[in-house]
């Protein structure tokens, strides 16, 4: 699986292309782009007072001086009063339903725009919720529709499995590599940079739209003596101030942005409201959607005058709708994630690399053409596999158990029998290690036989075969399982390698090939079995069994840090 394959887990490369392919076969026939008018309201956003107060005519300067000192006021506040009224009496006679500005009301007219609007956030609020999880990843994922060609470029150039495991590790390899990852970066075109800030710019914005409390705004309103829904100015306040930011500073999304929100949206809809009885859309009705929810948020800005209206609303012609930020670091994430990528890719690879060292060793020491795994893995045919870690070491252990080390205990119980320790405590060590591994022996059959089709995990894992969505119940279901087994699995590993190293330490002082001052030699090796005339092939036995013991030993020690770090989350 490619790196870009990661950020869309759940999507094949093949199914990615032709949700893509599709989107953009609906999107000819959609209005997507938002159209908005050059300017939203003929105020101009520098406005200032004392700025402006110096171009008006004498006459005006003195009828404002005439106001303020009637009024009581500075000469600044009758300029706004003057130029708040002439707002409000415009947008009371031009856009009716607004606002009474007599009774400082804001109206339903205005209450069915937020309304509709809010419909546009919700509707938004899940894509956006995704995106938000990881901006840098989806991205990388709107550079492969922006960009394909630089993309292209560095799923081939900057790939660490294009070098084959058979050769000789270069040193140099990953700093070569994260070199050519710079390279690529560095070399985007002017344009695609453009389209890349004014796509992510535009998604800002949307995710600033969904962020409206709406629903606060909405819940201000109350019926009044005539049965009209309606809100003070004072109620309002900031949350309109607010609000006007985000719809003055309106945004074209395009259609590469609601492209890639709706593609890296199904990396999670597997987690959403599919498990709580929701639905997840499809493409096409996703765009459909979509294109009418920006209707009516295009539809707003070009129709109502927000910025004169929060004027008159917060009562100051100086307001200026706040900078919506968002898009100027784009490619610093952009790059950040693919250096992540890169370095995530280069882990599996370096994994790769000593797993294919260790498949060698394990042809060399016990004759498998390839690790072995565990008979009975039930969990990867569900959800395209569930990922769990113990895959290596639980195949091995099993495999070593039933090949080898089981023949190696008919050798041990002839020492548990008559041999003669040289240090006694060996001979307690000896019997518990040896108990041990019996128990382990039991340990793993039962897990084999809950495994299988019949047991108890294989029997729940057989529910959910075939099933392509993962309904939250199932999800904490499969989870819990996982945990058990991979819990259990810990378990046997850990004790395995504990006894396995024990018995190394034993098995030197038995044989005389290391005795320490803790390990000694057995007393009557060479008259075990003499009798028989089975001694020499006795003593080649257990010098079998130490050789399979201490290979085995490590290569469980070399299997754990190649597996997963954790196990299934959902």
């Amino acid at each position: 699986m490619s790196s870009f394959d990661t950020l869309v887990s759940g999507l094949s490369d093949k199914e990615r292309l032709e949700i893509l392919q599709r989107m953009k076969s609906s999107s000819a026939a959609l209005p997507l782009n938002m159209q908005l008018p050059e300017k939203l309201d003929l105020i101009d956003a520098s406005f200032d007072i004392k700025t402006r107060l110096e171009k008006i005519s004498f006459v005006e300067r003195i009828m404002l001086w005439i106001k303020a000192t009637f009024t009581n006021s500075s000469i600044e506040d009758a300029y706004n009063k003057s130029r708040v009224n002439a707002y409000a009496h415009e947008v009371e006679h031009q856009y009716l339903g607004l606002i009474d500005y007599r009774h400082k009301l804001v109206l339903d007219v205005m209450l069915n725009y937020f309304q509709e609007l809010r419909a546009a956030a919700k509707f938004f609020e899940p894509y956006i919720a995704a995106y938000e999880k990881n901006p840098g990843a989806f991205y990388v994922l709107l550079g492969s529709i922006v960009m394909p060609g630089e993309h292209a470029d560095i799923e081939a150039d900057v790939d660490p499995y294009a070098y084959p495991f058979t050769e000789e590790l270069d040193p140099d390899l990953h700093a070569n590599l994260s070199k050519k990852l710079d390279d690529v970066l560095s070399g985007i075109s002017d344009s695609h940079r453009k389209i890349m800030y004014a796509s992510v710019a535009s998604v800002e914005w949307l995710r600033a739209f969904v962020r409206i409390p709406f629903e606060r705004m909405i819940s201000k309103f109350s019926f009044d003596d005539s049965g009209r829904k309606t809100c003070h100015f004072e109620n309002m306040g900031k949350d309109f101030c607010d609000f006007a930011s985000v719809m003055c500073n309106g945004k074209v999304l395009s259609t590469e942005s609601l492209q890639t929100l709706f593609i890296f949206y199904m990396k999670y809809a597997n987690q959403v409201s599919a498990g709580e009885g929701g639905s997840v859309l499809g493409e096409e009705d996703f765009l459909q959607a979509a294109s009418l929810q920006m209707v009516s948020i295009s539809t707003y800005i070009k129709t109502v005058p927000t910025r004169k209206l929060v004027c008159v609303i917060a009562n100051n012609v100086q307001f200026v709708p706040a900078n919506i930020s968002g898009g100027e670091e784009w490619f610093v994430k952009y790059k950040s994630e693919w250096k992540m990528l890169f370095e995530h890719k280069w882990s599996q690879w370096m994994c790769d690399y000593e797993k294919e060292r260790l498949k060698k060793q394990v042809a060399a020491y016990f004759g498998y053409e390839s690790l072995p795994l565990f008979p009975y893995r039930p969990w990867s045919t569900v959800w395209e596999g569930v990922p769990f870690r113990y895959e290596l070491s639980l195949g091995f252990a099993y495999a070593f158990y039933k090949d080898y080390f089981m023949t190696y205990m008919k050798s041990l119980k002839q020492i548990a029998l008559a041999g003669e320790f040289a240090i006694k405590e060996n001979r307690v060590e000896f019997t518990d290690t040896c108990n041990t591994l019996y128990h382990v022996n039991d340990d793993l059959d039962v897990l084999a036989t809950q495994l299988s089709a019949g047991g108890e995990y294989g029997l729940l894992f057989a529910k959910y075969e075939g099933q392509d969505q993962r309904k939250s119940g199932d999800i904490k279901s499969v989870r819990e399982c996982m945990r058990q087994i991979e819990y259990r699995t810990a378990n046997i590993v850990k004790t395995l390698l504990g006894s396995l190293n024990s018995l190394q330490n034993l098995m030197g002082g038995i044989l005389s090939e290391h005795i320490t001052s803790y390990y000694g030699p057995l007393i009557n090796l060479g008259r075990i079995q003499a009798k028989e005339g089975k001694n020499r092939q006795f003593v080649h036995s257990l010098r079998e069994c130490r050789f399979g013991v201490d290979h085995a030993y490590d290569i469980l020690n070399a299997v754990e840090p190649l597996e997963l770090p954790t196990g299934f989350t959902g």
